[in-house]
């Protein structure tokens, strides 16, 4: 038998929230995205951001949201490529510190 090596290009997080406003549609919010160096500008996060909307209109999602820090001026420019628009002020608090 053969060894396969396989190799990460990229990963995210999509949570499902449920909810009570907009007649009880979910929402989803998108966390945790990482492309390798290696993949970078190959495709691999635009093909990341069609499986996270296929995923959300799958389940019903009324809306996909995420944040980013303020810093990450690339990040930004790709989320605007792939159809996020910058909304609103968003606010974190670190519990682990």
């Amino acid at each position: 038998m053969s060894e396969i090596e396989v190799r990460a290009a990229g990963q995210d997080d999509l949570a499902i929230v449920l909810n009570i406003t907009h007649r009880g549609t979910p929402w989803g919010i998108v966390e945790n995205v990482v492309v390798t160096g290696a993949a970078r500008r190959r495709g691999v996060a635009r093909a990341l951001f069609v499986e996270i909307e296929r995923i959300a209109r799958a389940t019903g999602c009324h809306k996909v949201g995420l944040l980013s820090g303020n810093a990450r001026v690339e990040a930004h420019s790709f989320y605007r490529s792939v159809g996020y628009e910058p909304v609103c002020e968003g606010f974190k608090l670190y519990l682990d510190r």
